[in-house]
């Protein structure tokens, strides 16, 4: 009885296929978080800013954190 080896070419074609499908996956897991995330980034440098700033989509921090609290409170 005859075993069926992969042949080398075989067994590059898989692991050149698992490659490409680990980083397609790692590739969307990125992705997802950064979604996930970046909600929670844009509501805490929008504390710090004006209401101008959070209205034009400035992503910088501001200095506005106490007196927005304050405004809140």
């Amino acid at each position: 009885m005859k075993m069926n080896m992969p042949t080398p070419a075989i067994e590059d074609k898989r692991m050149t296929k698992r490659k490409v499908l680990k980083g397609g996956k790692y590739t969307f897991l990125c992705l997802a978080a950064f979604l996930s995330l970046f909600p929670l980034l844009w509501m805490l440098v929008s504390a710090t800013n004006k209401s101008v700033d959070v209205i034009t989509g400035r992503l910088i921090p501001g200095f506005y954190l106490g007196e927005n609290l304050k405004t809140l409170l």
